[in-house]
């Protein structure tokens, strides 16, 4: 290997080949290197450096140099800083209008790819895993180009190169056999359109956060059949969607020649009109009452915080419904088995479990299904929001069917009451109780939701195992229908809520994850919401009356405090206005939860600027 490249950290490795992290210590800059590992794998990358020399693309992963030896080769590409499509997927799920910037930018990249009949590029390998958005650069570029090759004049394949995979091929490539449940894959069948299909495959599980094809589960046993019939799911099974999104993915994931689109411009004008792409005019609103008029060079800089569309609170109701629907989507997800949902306060956790619950309740009527939390207060609130919820008709986009009947809220201490017959009793201590419960505990529910996992040590955790009743899905593993979602940073347990831990209790939800990153909780979205509520309803008469009492919510005059800012600004101005208002210095504490260097840096200038208030 050259001496002007380092390796660092090996990222992935394989029969045929290693793949490390580097850096090129010519221009300190960071590179991935990919090496040969057997003679055969030595031909694959040096017929893939081939193909990236012929590449200049800003959506195409850059090639630094080709190294060929005489037993080995390399190639070093620029690093991409950023997140593969594969690591969104698992983590969250993305609004359409995110979802077809990013098929944009790839179209861009395949049509150079397909750039003439006389040199036409394949990628052959497009899917999730190969396409990384880069958040600095507001882009997403292609990458791994190891099972490429070239497409000849007469539509044949230059070079001999296999490998695939399987969920994101097209039906075209598959040959039947005399078995119903085998295909045979056949590379000399792929063209132009196979790139096109399997980016459609990608962008349709980008926005619905699962594979278009019916696929029963990660192994590839009766895949074949399912994608040679083209058995895809219209995608209003994961939600309510334009018009647009509709057609544009039956045209795109259409297994019929005459549907699909023609060519990529064809396809690119499709998914430019679609409105989720529609980019309004955005005010945005300073607490100074002056605004600016922005526009935004794509859906991904749409929404920033504060933000006002003109017509005012329609607009901040769509940004909330928005975040609804992202919720309703991760709630109807189709997990056969354990399932888990991560979220910062205040992301819709609770929201979510109750949907997931109405929703498996309404799909499945005969199922006896419980929502569990730890604590009576959080039961409340869930037993009041699911009332309220049912009372709406529909979730989901589909009307409720069920009632109130079919889903217990339960405590922990309830739930163990019913299995034993007697609530706690000072008689004996919580751990007697809970190893009797246990003891008793029988199965007795079709699916469970957990509502604050981080509350749940492993013995509740192994009892609500045992309350759930087994069954055995389409692919002949049997599981409980256990969702559970929570803030594992919120746990009071010292025996942390890790992957490790999860699976030693009996929780594997490896490839059934979401993460909702999200908050409700933005004091600048509710400010600016009740600011336009308030102009809505009150008559025009008391519009200079709002207006004063907006304007500057510092003031005297004003009702609203609203600080934004460092910890040091908003905490001397809120500490002002409580002195202004005469309260007393020994009546005020300021408490700081974090712990950190700067937290220290902070308190100790704290006691110099409020000696007379208390930390």
């Amino acid at each position: 290997m050259n001496e002007r490249y380092q390796k660092l950290h090996l990222l992935q490795t394989t029969p045929h080949t290693d793949v490390w992290e580097g850096l090129d210590r010519e221009n300190k800059s960071p590179i991935v290197i990919k090496t040969s590992k057997s003679k055969e794998s030595k031909e694959l990358i040096d017929q893939e450096a081939k193909l990236l020399l012929e590449l200049r693309h800003p959506n195409i992963v850059q090639l630094v140099e080709h190294i060929s030896e005489q037993y080995t080769s390399s190639i070093i590409t620029k690093k991409v800083n950023g997140e593969s499509l594969d690591y969104i997927i698992a983590k969250q799920v993305v609004s359409p209008g995110f979802a077809l910037q990013i098929a944009l930018d790839i179209i861009s990249a395949i049509r150079s790819l397909h750039n003439s009949e006389a040199k036409t590029i394949l990628h052959r390998d497009i899917k999730p895993g190969n396409i990384v958005y880069c958040k600095t650069e507001n882009k997403a570029i292609l990458i791994d180009f190891g099972i490429s090759t070239l497409l000849g004049i007469n539509g044949t394949c230059l070079s001999e190169v296999s490998g695939y995979t399987m969920p994101y091929t097209s039906p075209g490539l598959w040959t039947p056999t005399g078995d119903a449940r085998v295909a045979v894959y056949n590379a000399s069948k792929y063209s132009h359109q196979c790139d096109i299909f399997a980016l459609g495959l990608t962008i349709y599980e980008l926005i619905a956060g699962c594979s278009a094809y019916n696929l029963p589960n990660r192994s590839s046993e009766g895949h074949h059949a399912i994608i040679f019939n083209g058995e895809i799911s219209p995608i209003t099974v994961h939600g309510e969607f334009s018009e647009g999104i509709v057609g544009l993915f039956y045209r795109w994931l259409s297994s019929s020649p005459k549907d699909q689109f023609g060519n990529l411009d064809e396809l690119e004008n499709a998914v430019k009109n679609c409105p989720e792409l529609a980019i309004p005019e955005i005010d945005i609103i300073n607490l100074s009452n002056k605004s600016t008029i922005v526009e935004p060079k794509s859906n991904r800089d749409l929404f920033p915080t504060g933000f006002e569309v003109k017509n005012g609170i329609r607009a901040q109701k769509e940004l909330l419904k928005s975040k609804r629907d992202k919720i309703e989507a991760i709630a109807k997800r189709n997990v056969n088995g354990h399932y888990m949902i991560t979220g910062i306060p205040g992301s819709g956790k609770t929201y979510c479990i109750i949907t997931r619950a109405i929703y498996l309740a309404n799909k499945n009527p005969s199922w006896k299904v419980a929502i569990v939390c730890y604590n009576k207060k959080l039961q409340k609130h869930i037993t009041k929001a699911l009332k309220s919820l049912l009372r709406s008709g529909s979730i989901c986009g589909e009307m409720i069917t069920i009632d109130k009947s079919h889903i217990d809220v339960k405590t922990t201490t309830s739930i163990e009451a019913d299995m034993l017959g007697y609530n706690f009793s000072d008689n004996m201590s919580w751990d007697e109780y809970h190893a009797k419960a246990s003891e008793r505990a029988v199965p007795k529910y079709d699916a469970i939701l957990i509502d604050e996992y981080q509350d749940f040590d492993e013995s509740l955790i192994c009892f609500i195992k045992k309350i759930c009743i087994s069954k055995v899905s389409s692919d002949g593993i049997k599981h409980e229908q256990i969702t559970l979602a929570g803030d594992p940073a919120q746990t009071i347990f010292s025996k942390k809520h890790s992957r490790e831990n999860w699976e030693r209790w009996g929780i594997t939800t490896t490839g059934r994850e979401r993460w909702l990153d999200e908050t409700f909780r933005v004091s600048k979205l509710v400010f600016e919401t009740c600011k336009n509520l308030f102009k809505d309803i009150y008559p025009p008469g008391c519009a200079s009356k709002l207006e004063r009492m907006f304007s500057n919510p510092l003031s005297q005059s004003g009702k609203i405090l609203m600080v934004a800012g460092t910890k040091k600004i908003t905490c001397s101005k809120i500490i002002e206005k409580l002195l202004h208002n005469r309260v007393s210095p020994q009546d005020i504490l300021v408490v700081d939860t974090e712990f950190k260097n700067d937290s220290t840096q902070f308190r100790e200038w704290f006691k110099k600027s409020f000696s007379k208030i208390r930390i």
